[in-house]
């Protein structure tokens, strides 16, 4: 996700639990974050909570495991589709 963002290239990230600071800076235009609104425990990553350690007791992972397959692959196709209406 870096290098790409760092490059321009066109993507889509999926976020999971992690903080926004953590969303691509440059390009924005070009940049498709899913992440799941509203769920309590985002963003997970605190200070005081260890890494890597989903918090939410209730549904683990639920910011990864609410996005279909049909979902990602959706908004992959429509972030191809404006790259390459973009081209000149």
């Amino acid at each position: 996700m870096h290098v790409a963002n760092a490059l321009g290239v066109p993507m889509v990230v999926i976020t999971g639990p992690s903080d926004f600071t953590w969303d691509p800076t440059w390009y924005r235009e070009r940049t498709t974050v899913l992440r799941w609104p509203g769920l309590a425990c985002q963003p997970c990553e605190h200070v005081h909570f260890l890494p890597g350690r989903c918090l939410n007791a209730a549904e683990p992972l639920a910011c990864l495991k609410r996005w279909s397959v049909s979902a990602v692959e959706e908004a992959c196709r429509a972030r191809l589709a404006a790259s390459r209406m973009a081209i000149p």
